[in-house]
């Protein structure tokens, strides 16, 4: 879709958002609205603050969404090349799917200014804070030795197509067991501590208090019991 196709802008104090003539205005100070709230819940929640006005390319239905993400597995909203890409309330006709979208993109958003901070590991969370954990199922695949093969599968992730839903349903189950093994508020804080540089197995050690072997011991373990 070319850009030039996106003739007004509304903006907030962190979004620009770009849509079509045929777009009311109402609908992007709605997705604006949402997009500021759910940019506030989370800077608090992960102690951090997004450093820089975000683009946001608003689209009225889920098939243009999808053309223009290339990503087939979300028709609601996509962080993708340091953009926003989302479909209009009335597009989805669902406000709760719309705001659930909202939240998992804005945390994306939030989380790209952590440059040691895993992709992966990013995207994961954002998948928490969009309520898509039981989106992509279980993993169905238990060839999964450490958190490496999931940084080697999202780096591939356009490429391989055919195994973009099993990576997703992997970094939800990933979450998933973070959240429950140590808790929410340790989960959330830990991502502060890439703002210092430190790696993951740093990260995770001095937050979660356990040895990275043995972080992934367990953590396989919660994946291969959940595959199908």
């Amino acid at each position: 879709m070319a850009q030039s196709v996106y003739l007004q802008t509304y903006t907030t104090s962190s979004f620009r958002i770009k849509y079509e003539k045929k777009i009311p205005v109402r609908e992007a100070k709605k997705i604006g609205e949402m997009l500021d709230s759910a940019l506030t819940k989370y800077s608090q929640r992960l102690h951090l603050t997004l450093s820089r006005n975000i683009d946001v390319i608003l689209i009225n239905s889920s098939d243009k969404l999808k053309r223009e993400a290339k990503l087939k597995l979300f028709d609601d909203g996509i962080f993708k090349g340091n953009k926003i890409y989302l479909v209009t309330v009335t597009g989805l006709n669902d406000e709760v799917k719309t705001r659930d979208a909202v939240a998992r993109v804005a945390t994306r958003a939030l989380l790209y200014q952590l440059r040691y901070c895993p992709a992966w590991l990013a995207e994961s969370y954002s998948l928490y804070a969009g309520n898509a954990l039981t989106r992509f199922s279980q993993p169905s695949r238990t060839n999964i030795l450490g958190f490496s093969d999931l940084s080697e599968d999202y780096a591939r992730l356009e490429q391989r197509p055919d195994d973009q839903k099993e990576l997703f349903a992997r970094l939800a189950a990933t979450m998933s067991f973070l959240v429950n093994r140590y808790g929410e508020s340790k989960v959330e804080s830990m991502f502060s501590q890439f703002y210092g540089g430190k790696s993951l197995d740093e990260a995770f050690e001095f937050i979660f208090g356990e040895k990275m072997q043995d972080i992934e011991r367990e953590w396989v373990k919660a994946l291969t019991s959940q595959a199908k």
